[in-house]
């Protein structure tokens, strides 16, 4: 193995994903909050283990591992068209803004999009 091979599990450890669930949780500019949050659906990846458990659990958050494959496809899908609706105009935004500038205007539509989707008939 050289110095350039390296596997998605040697990057996305537990403590890299419960360090970025909090730089998300804590970003000012974003409409999550711990206090609101009770609930992340997760499958049974190694990265949610551990560290991602321990910050869970400190903030009463419950942590609900999905089983089935109905249950993994229920998120996925929910996950994509989540993207679907958010991406569009995230991709719109930074299509006008100078090169090496990023959009936030998902952050924004975010609470939108939920009501939307929560009011649709499936």
């Amino acid at each position: 193995m050289d110095k350039y091979d390296f596997s998605l599990e040697d990057i996305l450890t537990s403590a890299v994903v419960a360090e970025a669930f909090v730089n998300l949780i804590n970003n000012p500019d974003n409409h999550f909050s711990w206090n609101k949050m009770k609930l992340v659906m997760i499958d049974k990846g190694s990265e949610f283990k551990g560290d991602f458990e321990k910050l869970l659990k400190k903030h009463k958050i419950k942590n609900q591992k999905v089983n089935s494959k109905n249950t993994i496809g229920f998120v996925e899908r929910s996950n994509q068209t989540l993207c679907e609706k958010l991406f569009k105009t995230q991709d719109a935004q930074e299509l006008i803004l100078p090169f090496p500038q990023r959009s936030r205007v998902w952050q924004i539509n975010l609470p939108i999009v939920y009501a939307l989707l929560n009011d649709t008939i499936t």
